[in-house]
């Protein structure tokens, strides 16, 4: 989630906490497939596990959800994904690559 600490501190920590139920939701009804795994890793970041074909379908069904939401606060997310490869010899490296592209959104959002 974008902008979490801003939100607590502005709008205190409950408001902080019903964002990101609202964004645990968004994310488990943007994900189709039983198979699907969310889990929540820190503070404002959730990790999906998504063994659909159309990530960049996802994604967009993620922010559209997002879109729908009413808070006194913008909500809204960056993703960073990556595609598991061959290449990949344990989880952490699929997990890494998505992190960093996780923080490349982050900082293409800050000079917006």
């Amino acid at each position: 989630m974008n902008r979490f600490k801003k939100i607590n501190d502005e709008h205190g920590h409950a408001q902080g906490d019903l964002a990101l139920k609202a964004i645990a939701n968004c994310l488990k009804e943007s994900c189709i497939e039983k198979s699907d795994f969310i889990a929540r890793y820190g503070g404002d970041e959730f990790v999906i596990v998504y063994k659909g074909n159309d990530v960049e379908d996802l994604c967009q069904r993620i922010h559209d959800s997002i879109q729908k939401l009413s808070f006194p606060f913008d909500l809204d997310v960056s993703i960073g994904c990556a595609l598991y490869h061959k290449d990949m010899h344990k989880w952490s490296d699929w997990f890494i690559e998505a992190d960093k592209r996780l923080y490349n959104e982050k900082k293409n959002l800050k000079g917006q």
